[in-house]
């Protein structure tokens, strides 16, 4: 695929793209996730597949991925679909390379506070008796 000048998306875990970026160091990084905490965890929950329980489960190795953040390229704020799906291509098109939006690492440190209160919430909801 890669030698037929196309590109080629994959929707991976990041350790996946650990993997992909050793291989491939040109390879471009993008780390998709939605604005808001709170809107992941609904996400989650309102998909039905999975308990509580394991929710809270998913919600650990969020924040397990959220460290990993940091040996993307580029982070992506999905609310929106098509707004996501244009801003990759625009990544794409632009080349890659790290670029940070101003204001973004603040966004990020927020958004793990924020999932930490969630993930707190959810459990509190879980174990309550």
């Amino acid at each position: 695929m890669l030698q037929s000048g196309r590109h080629v998306l994959l929707d991976i875990e990041v350790d996946g793209a650990q993997q992909v970026r050793a291989a491939y160091p040109d390879a471009i990084t993008v780390f998709i996730l939605p604005s808001e905490p709170r809107v992941l965890i609904e996400r989650l929950l309102k998909r039905k597949s999975e308990s509580p329980s394991e929710v809270l489960k998913r919600v650990d190795r969020a924040m397990y991925e959220l460290g990993a953040t940091g040996s993307f390229d580029r982070i992506v704020k999905n609310d929106v679909l098509d707004e996501a799906v244009n801003a990759v291509i625009r990544i794409v098109d632009e080349g890659g390379g790290l670029r940070r939006q101003q204001g973004e690492i603040q966004w990020f440190a927020d958004f793990a506070t924020g999932l930490t209160e969630e993930q707190q919430r959810l459990y509190d909801e879980v174990h309550r008796t």
